[in-house]
């Protein structure tokens, strides 16, 4: 009898231990294609740079996790990164192990998940693109991700092929491994490996199916997004039935008044597939609007865009609302949800009673010497310039690959690095959002981006006077609603076509090239904005020196004391709003332009009185011989409001009157012509 309870007790040990085991580890799903904001190749602080000849086997400093991650169950806030592909949360640990083995093992590296885990090397055979590990964040609490990106690392120094994969973890839990790029080289050649975690003991652990010979996936040739291969880790039981709702997308601002679709993303976390869901959404936690959706086939960890079949029909008020919007699924297959606490998520948008028409913002990163440009800078111009007047542009000629391009400014690279650096080019901003490939933009794109709500109007004028070299910008920003966030005012003075900075890849025009920020990079910054009160906006600068054509991007323009501007005749300006902390930019514009081409007469003196004007205005001056003379009155949109057409005057004084009755308050230009020559004064109505 004794034996008998002795081996029941065994047993049950056994039994417990490995329930405890199945519900204290993680289960694995695998997906293809990124859906959130995570992007490879433009984001992170260095922590282990390459070197010519391979970094030895070393774990890094102790990282910062700018939220608490749970892993196997405990709060973690820092962790050391090993150049051999994997991370450990146990600081006490000082010896990066190269050989890779099964998991879970008592020998191999505790607390820690295994992105990649091999012998690798970290070379950096050239300086053209980076060869590193980094780490970063992106996203907004509560649902900020924490990335330890491995970028173009290879198994041995004399291999050509590099491959690029990351670690990402959840501040909403779990985490994932992601293969983002391959590159075969001279030599293709692949690398074996073990992807997946393990506790602080060694004794609970899994891996992805192959490991410890898992091969590098070779697909990723071009880095494409879509392309990146997930490795997700939960944390738990896998119950048959489990969908979380990932994103509820839906625009920030709307019109009252109209039909919105609900719209979001969930993933499937159950072991079946999925063939039906029954579909809801709420607004500020009022009845649900539910509806069943069939014909799916969803597998474990598969991804799916929805669009609920009920529209939101706005409500219009007499002042702009905030509304929460939550969505979640209540049935799968006809079965509960077996795990309730993930499967709600919620967005919030503002409902207004008037919008103004977008014009989206594209910065361009691009070079004359990057090959891939000239088809990107062509795509792009082709999708553009049957839309003008829907759209601004503002290009930053960058200072790769090799020697880059000759127009380079500190200003650029300022640009870049507030998008977290640029590493590939070309590289297209759209409003702050949509960053990849111009070669990769489509005109469906460009419609969403334009078709966004817009609730800021942006009017803009600036005068080029071509014998000073001088750019004064003058202009307002009004918004909708109160912006009580800080955001910026960004002033780009671009020349609309150069021609001198060809290099090596075909391209023999450029188009709308950077050449000044007003003040700077940094721009303006406005900690808030109130409903209906313009921000006034005036930035003038004088180019310097003479023109100078650099050699390349390493030695470029010293914007104190030179300049790269060939006709100051084609400048023009580009004023946008935007978040500097999501990048969200609300709206941009270009300046209507009034170029002074032969205002050299210093000599010269013109009165304007009074100055501000009431009901009518008088311009004084004097000639020394016969003239043709006329005047013209533009406001700060650049549209002419008052004409009085040139006649033929005597030498002399004169005094011409203008009647500024019909004239709205605001600023305005008073152009003089006298023969080939133009004055510009300013005055307030």
């Amino acid at each position: 009898m004794k034996h008998k309870i002795t081996l029941l007790i065994s047993l049950l040990v056994t039994f417990l231990g490995t329930k405890a085991i199945a519900q204290n580890n993680y289960y694995l799903l695998s997906d293809v294609g990124i859906k959130d904001a995570y992007n490879f190749t433009t984001n992170g602080t260095f922590v282990i740079n390459a070197s010519d000849s391979g970094v030895p086997d070393m774990l890094s400093a102790e990282q910062i996790i700018p939220f608490t991650f749970n892993f196997y169950g405990k709060p973690y806030t820092k962790y050391k990164i090993s150049d051999n592909g994997y991370i450990t949360f146990d600081l006490t640990q000082t010896e990066s192990i190269a050989e890779n083995s099964t998991l879970p093992s008592p020998n191999s590296p505790k607390n820690a998940i295994f992105g990649f885990w091999d012998a690798l090397v970290l070379q950096k055979p050239d300086n053209t693109y980076r060869y590193a590990i980094l780490n970063w964040t992106y996203g907004t609490a509560p649902n900020r991700v924490h990335v330890i990106q491995w970028f173009q690392i290879k198994r041995n120094v004399n291999y050509t092929s590099t491959q690029t994969f990351a670690i990402r973890l959840y501040e909403s839990g779990n985490f994932d491994v992601v293969f983002n790029f391959y590159f075969p080289g001279a030599s293709p050649t692949t690398t074996n490996a073990t992807v997946g975690c393990q506790n602080e003991d060694g004794t609970k652990g899994v891996m992805v199916a192959g490991s410890p010979n898992f091969q590098f996936p070779t697909n990723l040739t071009n880095g494409d997004p879509s392309t990146f291969i997930i490795y997700a880790f939960v944390y738990g039981n896998q119950p048959k039935y489990d969908i979380s709702i990932t994103k509820v997308n839906i625009p920030n601002y709307v019109k009252m008044g109209g039909n919105i679709p609900i719209r979001g993303t969930l993933r499937t976390f159950g072991s079946e597939n999925v063939t039906s869901i029954e579909l809801n959404y709420s607004i500020d936690g009022g009845a649900p609007v539910t509806k069943t959706i069939t014909g799916l086939s969803l597998t474990p960890g598969k991804y799916y865009d929805f669009v609920h079949p009920t529209d939101w029909n706005v409500p219009t008020t007499s002042e702009s609302k905030e509304y929460k919007v939550e969505a979640w699924v209540s049935k799968i297959n006809g079965n509960d949800d077996g795990n309730p606490e993930n499967d709600r998520k919620n967005a919030t948008l503002t409902a207004l009673s008037n919008l103004v028409p977008r014009k989206s913002l594209y910065e361009v990163f691009t070079s004359s010497t990057c090959p891939p440009c000239k088809p990107g800078n062509e795509k792009l111009s082709s999708i553009l310039d049957p839309l003008a007047g829907k759209w601004t542009v503002v290009k930053y000629q960058y200072y790769f690959p090799g020697a880059g391009d000759p127009y380079f400014t500190v200003e650029c690279n300022s640009r870049g690095n507030f998008y977290g650096g640029v590493n590939s080019v070309p590289r297209l901003m759209v409003d702050g959002g949509w960053n990849n490939n111009p070669n990769a933009y489509t005109t469906d794109l460009f419609k969403q981006f334009s078709e966004a709500p817009c609730f800021v109007t942006i009017n803009g004028s600036a005068k080029i006077e071509v014998a000073k070299q001088s750019v004064r910008v003058s202009g307002s920003i009004v918004s909708e609603i109160d912006i009580n966030t800080p955001s910026r005012v960004y002033v780009a003075v671009v020349e609309k076509v150069t021609k001198k900075n060809k290099t090596s890849n075909g391209e023999t025009e450029f188009h709308y090239v950077m050449k000044k920020m007003l003040p700077d990079a940094n721009g303006i910054l406005v900690n808030s904005i109130k409903k209906g009160v313009p921000v006034e906006i005036n930035q003038q600068f004088t180019f310097p020196g003479s023109y100078k054509l650099p050699p390349s991007a390493q030695s470029p323009i010293n914007l104190a004391t030179e300049h790269s501007v060939e006709e100051f005749e084609d400048l023009t300006v580009v004023i946008w709003l935007q978040n500097p902390s999501t990048k969200e930019v609300y709206q941009s514009e270009f300046t209507e332009t009034i170029t002074s081409v032969n205002d050299v007469d210093n000599t010269f003196f013109v009165n304007l009185y009074p100055n501000p004007i009431t009901t009518s205005g008088k311009i004084q001056f004097s000639i020394n011989s016969p003239e043709l003379v006329g005047f013209e009155i533009v406001n700060i949109l650049g549209q002419k409001v008052f004409i009085n057409k040139a006649t033929m005057l005597n030498s002399g004084s004169h005094t011409l009157e203008f009647d500024a009755t019909t004239l709205l308050s605001g600023a305005y230009f008073m152009n003089l012509y006298v023969g080939d020559k133009v004055y510009t004064r300013t005055f307030i109505k």
